[in-house]
């Protein structure tokens, strides 16, 4: 009981101490407490020094005495209007009124306190003018009316409410400046500033007719006329924030950067959660080209305000600087939805949109343009692109014609006409356009390359090397005349002269692009690879940003057989552009090309997301999808590119697609489309030979074939083709001939490949082992010869040479994930920790890859890791469709490893459900047996 009483004792002492705390607290130490008749009188001193912020906590000190004193109520309510709060001023003026104060004395601060917060419609309800009030505050009441009525877009009852307050007080300065904002909503500014510089005349310190005067001399670009108004609207108001905004806002434009950085300062500390500060601040950087820093400033902006306007365009137009398309188009797309006839965002997309190739969004962003602006140069120069990248030339010159029309004197316009023509096939035309050009502008080198073209197309070699030659005596310190005598040199197959033009234009512009890569094709023309690497790479020395000559090199590497190394070097380019669409595509593609096909479609997903109806990734997409036997997959992206893109190429592709899925008769509707729409394209005829073998109509493919040996006596092509009817009819011998003769006529990697597994298949392997290794010889560092290679032993059970020709690979192309995935299997029963660092470094390279993780899991369950085994076969099975019976197979064996026996039985009895053959088939009926005992 003691310690209860204690207790109760010790609470009652803490309970005394707080109070005296809080009494402390809120008068301040050792300070007398007011009454709240001397707070108010202690506010309204401040209130008269102008200290609005002091007047508002001694308003706030006598509400915590006197909680219910309406007079406090209303004067903190007005104190806060006048420190633009509005939501604070009419939570506090509505109080007021509940305890007890007049309508009358409260309808024109919380009109304004409406205003503040745009609450128009509320205005208008709640704030009409009182019989009790004087005529001027009425006038002011209906000033109020009408600029909330121009607030819902309501001209006409704006009007109304402004003509019953000049009856009222006509010289009152609310009235005359609402009459102001009321003449520019009607764009009559000349108007509005006749009414403004009336009330400055009666009351030069009324700080709202400076600042809409500010507003108006911003708009009108009179900027330091601007910054004057502004400044005598932030000297006569305490409410000040948005008119130093704006004074930073015309210092910028000013580049007075320095006086825009003063009042920043200011508004940071007043005001730092509004969005307009960081948006000012990333202008100043903006401006400067400190493009970095001006996202960084943009992107607070946005935070703070997802839906402002003036930082989403800045945002979006930073990025567009830095060449950063995909976050570009993001911030100028949201941007444009608020202000659909934003010109300079609509151009923006439109360059974007046809970068990416997106033509048709690329159109539809620029045509509403030119609705408004049929003369806009730039849009028409734009669309004029679209319509030439979309095959319609004499859309395009169409808009050329008009360009020429709009600026007649202009030579950049009649070159672009002249190359439009030149597109179009009318060459005379052309050359006429280009020459008045070169007249009316002689050092625009555009033009005289154009008709140099010009003239070349035309095969007027002459007159082209004449033009070229007045082009060098214009300009003789130019790469580019050089450049065009060495095409010229070509046309006339003088390939030494070609040579020497070649060379002298890279010595004019060391890594000449255009050069460079001209001497580069001579050389591989000539069987000199090392050569033409030579000259690639010393052009990307002096160009290391250019994406064309990375590709180029990387072809070259590839040809050369050295693909990891190609690869590598356009995952360099990505990394360079990675908002790019080419070299990604590059990439892609070569990707497919060595055997990649998960790579591929992993690094097209971003672009497939931007631009999911884009032909060429739907190509990617179907011929990865089908490389991986997922035929399901593939034919919806394929449908689709036919659908977009109605070639031959395409068509070809569809058609290999239903033959992957055995479909011969869609095969055939396909081909046969391919051939309506180009009749001498030889894959597709190559492709009907094969699809009519496969639905038995020997004799039409056997005519079809003789045909092709006809048309194209001695192509590598067709000898391939007559290998594969050997096979078919269970000729190997004859396959055999076929593709020697291939060889002999052309020896390529893809006839030495096909060579030597139409010698596994007759049964000879030795003479294909010997077939690839010859080739080896002269090509040491070709990574698909030797991955075939040690695929072949691998395939033969040899796993020692398998093992040892992995190795190789490995060593040319360390992160070959084919390769690295099969010496990773086959070092399982030899050294399983060096087979587990390959899968686990494998998994690193190619996580989503269903083979690499379900190698990584076998190799798991080898080392007793059962529910990792477990977990690792549960994502490859999710990422399979429709499920394969080995991977199911694989998880079975991991489960009933694990101890789950049950959910092993069951995945095992749904296999076996499904009647499909696997090569596990048997070691799965095992299995199933052994859980039965």
């Amino acid at each position: 009981m003691k310690l209860r009483k204690g207790l109760r004792h010790l609470g009652i002492v803490s309970l005394v101490m707080l109070a005296i705390t809080a009494i402390l607290l809120a008068t301040g130490c050792g300070e007398k407490l007011l009454s709240d008749a001397e707070y108010i009188q202690r506010a309204k001193e401040h209130q008269d020094k102008g200290d609005l912020i002091a007047a508002s906590i001694e308003l706030k000190n006598a509400l915590r005495v006197n909680p219910d004193h309406p007079e406090v109520r209303w004067l903190l309510g007005k104190i806060y209007v006048e420190l633009g709060h509005g939501a604070a001023a009419e939570k506090e003026l509505q109080r007021a009124v509940e305890l007890g104060v007049a309508r009358d004395g409260i309808a024109i601060p919380l009109g304004q306190a409406y205003l503040l917060q745009k609450k128009h419609a509320q205005l208008i309800a709640d704030i009409q003018p009182l019989t009790t009030l004087t005529p001027d505050a009425n006038a002011h009441i209906n000033a109020m009316r009408s600029d909330a009525y121009l607030g819902l877009g309501n001209q006409k009852e704006a009007e109304a409410a402004l003509q019953e307050a000049m009856q009222l007080s006509a010289r009152s300065k609310e009235v005359r400046v609402a009459y102001a904002r009321y003449a520019v909503a009607k764009r009559q500014i000349d108007e509005a500033r006749k009414w403004l510089e009336e009330v400055l005349a009666d009351a030069p310190e009324y700080a709202p007719a400076w600042k809409l005067r500010g507003d108006l001399d911003r708009w009108q670009l009179k900027l330091k006329d601007a910054e004057q108004s502004y400044t005598k609207a932030i000297d006569n108001s305490h409410n000040n924030d948005n008119e130093r905004l704006m004074r930073a806002m015309v210092r910028i434009g000013l580049k007075d950067y320095e006086g825009a950085e003063k009042d920043l300062k200011i508004l940071v500390k007043v005001a730092p959660k509004h969005p307009g500060v960081n948006y000012a601040q990333g202008l100043i950087n903006f401006q400067q080209e400190k493009y970095r820093e001006a996202q960084l400033a943009f992107e607070k902006s946005v935070a703070l305000d997802k839906n402002y306007a003036p930082a989403l365009y800045y945002l979006g137009s930073t990025h567009f600087a830095q060449r950063q398309h995909e976050q570009a188009e993001q911030y100028l797309s949201q941007y444009l939805t608020m202000a659909p006839r934003s010109t300079a965002a609509a151009k923006m997309l439109g360059v974007i949109y046809l970068r990416n190739k997106n033509l048709s969004k690329a159109e539809s962003v620029l045509l509403p343009v030119l609705t408004r602006q049929p003369d806009d140069v730039v849009v028409l120069n734009l669309l004029a692109n679209i319509a030439l990248a979309q095959g319609n030339a004499e859309k395009s010159i169409a808009y050329l014609n008009k360009v020429a029309a709009i600026n007649p004197d202009q030579a950049l316009s009649r070159a672009r006409l002249g190359f439009g023509l030149l597109v179009e096939g009318e060459d005379d035309r052309a050359i006429n356009e280009l020459e008045t050009s070169i007249e009316l502008q002689p050092d625009l080198s555009q033009a005289d390359t154009m008709l140099v073209m010009s003239f070349m197309k035309t095969r007027k070699y002459d007159q082209a090397l004449e033009a070229a030659e007045r082009y060098r005596a214009k300009q003789p310190d130019s790469a580019e005349p050089y450049n065009l005598l060495g095409l010229i040199s070509i046309a006339r197959k003088n390939e030494a002269e070609a040579v020497r033009n070649f060379t002298a234009a890279v010595q004019k512009a060391p890594g000449h692009v255009a050069a460079s890569v001209n001497l580069a094709n001579i050389a591989l023309k000539g069987k000199r690879p090392d050569e033409a690497r030579s000259r690639l790479q010393e052009a990307l020395k002096h160009n290391p940003d250019n994406t064309y000559l990375a590709y180029r090199l990387a072809r070259l590497e590839a040809d050369s057989g050295n693909l990891q190394l190609a690869v590598e070097m356009l995952k360099k380019a990505v990394a360079k552009e990675p908002t790019s669409p080419e070299p990604v595509m590059e990439l892609a593609r070569l990707y497919l090309e060595s055997g990649q096909p998960e790579e591929a479609l992993a690094i097209v997903q971003k672009i497939q997301a931007q631009s999911p109806n884009q032909p060429d990734v739907l190509a990617v997409v179907g011929e990865a999808e089908m490389n991986l036997g997922q035929i399901p997959r593939a034919m919806p992206a394929l449908r689709k590119l036919v659908e977009i893109q109605p070639n031959a190429q395409n068509y070809y592709l569809l058609a290999r697609a239903h033959v992957a899925a055995r479909d011969y008769a869609a095969a055939q509707r396909a081909v046969d489309q391919s051939l309506k729409i180009q009749a001498d394209y030889l894959p597709a005829r190559v492709g009907q030979v094969h699809v009519l073998t496969l639905l038995k109509k020997t004799a039409q493919a056997s005519a079809r074939f003789k045909q092709l040996q006809t048309d194209f006596p001695n192509q590598q092509e067709i000898l391939v083709l007559e290998s594969w009817l050997a096979t078919y009819n269970q000729q190997p011998e004859a396959a055999i001939s076929a593709l020697r003769k291939a060889f002999q006529l052309k020896p390529t990697r893809r006839v030495v490949i096909e060579l030597a597994e139409a010698q596994i298949r007759a049964g000879d392997a030795v003479a294909a082992i010997a077939t690839l290794n010859n080739w080896l010889k002269d090509h040491q560092d070709d990574m698909l010869i030797s991955l075939k290679v040690a695929h072949v032993y691998m395939t033969l059970n040899r796993d020692d040479e398998a093992r040892a020709a992995y190795e190789k690979v490995v060593a040319l192309a360390p992160n070959f994930v084919p390769a690295l995935n099969n010496l990773a299997w086959l070092l399982r029963t030899q050294d399983l920790p060096r087979a587990l660092s390959y899968a686990e470094r494998n998994y690193e390279l190619a996580p989503k890859s269903p083979v690499v993780v379900d190698t990584l899991a076998m190799l798991m369950l080898e080392k007793g890791s059962h529910a990792e085994a477990v977990r690792l076969l549960q994502t490859v099975n999710a990422m399979v469709t429709p499920a394969s019976p080995t991977y199911q197979y694989h998880l079975a064996l991991a489960l009933s490893k694990s101890g789950d026996k049950p959910a092993a039985i069951s995945l095992l009895d749904e296999i076996f459900k499904k009647k499909a053959q696997f090569p596990e088939e048997q070691q799965a009926k095992d299995l199933r047996q052994q859980l039965n005992r």
